[in-house]
């Protein structure tokens, strides 16, 4: 039986950060493929109902070249081409029905548990089941609120959850490198007109300058 790890989120853009994380998961947990679903429109990056990223074609393109080089990662754009908010328990359910057989781990940011409580059929993703888990990455909060903590973010689940939960979710809190690394640093220093060539992948690096993404404000693109 295969064994994927699943990693959602916005990617705006793909940094180092992920690509560690991910890559030290997938040893500890002893895992065939990573695969990175980015996020049509983030329910929880929504500002009056517009979407708050860059444009899907540019976020998929950068992650594939991010990891067109890398073995055992793949992207799957699904989320991008359905309506609407990107709810992770419709993409558990159609990675279910159409794998039936592989063992899925949901790779959960420590910086989503103050809210996780919030998301849509909460109580489906944590139904465990010998074909699908979760594992918390114990990841800087870099642009969060400083603070939250791991501990605090645990509280959270645990007030809201229920103790088994909270139990549960810091049993699975993998050491990970904590990479001080964020989308937002990357998208401020292109903007200051900085140095990222040491935080992105080349290729997402040449990317975004070719494309000018992530301008200055009150500055037109090309």
């Amino acid at each position: 039986m295969s064994h994927t790890l699943l990693y959602g989120g916005t990617f705006d853009p793909i940094h180092h950060g992920h690509l560690i994380v991910c890559q030290r998961a997938r040893e500890l947990l002893v895992a065939d493929e990573v695969l990175l679903i980015p996020a049509s429109v983030s329910p929880h990056k929504m500002v009056g109902h517009v979407k708050s990223a860059t444009p899907a074609a540019h976020r998929l393109a950068m992650l594939r070249l991010a990891v067109e080089n890398i073995p055992h990662f793949t992207v799957d754009p699904r989320e991008l081409f359905r309506a609407g908010p990107s709810y992770t328990a419709d993409t558990l359910d159609e990675l279910r029905r159409e794998h039936p057989n592989t063992r899925f781990t949901l790779l959960l940011g420590a910086d989503q548990l103050p809210k996780f409580h919030t998301w849509v059929r909460v109580q489906d993703i944590l139904a465990p089941t010998p074909l699908r888990d979760i594992a918390i990455l114990g990841r800087p909060f870099g642009d969060k609120d400083p603070t939250i903590t791991l501990s605090s973010g645990l509280a959270a689940v645990r007030e809201h959850l229920g103790p088994d939960v909270a139990a549960r979710f810091e049993e699975a809190v993998l050491p990970t490198p904590l990479i001080e690394i964020s989308a937002t640093d990357v998208r401020n220093r292109v903007r200051e007109h900085l140095p990222i060539h040491y935080l992105v992948p080349p290729a997402v690096e040449a990317y975004i300058r070719t494309h000018d993404l992530y301008p200055t404000p009150g500055r037109a693109k090309g």
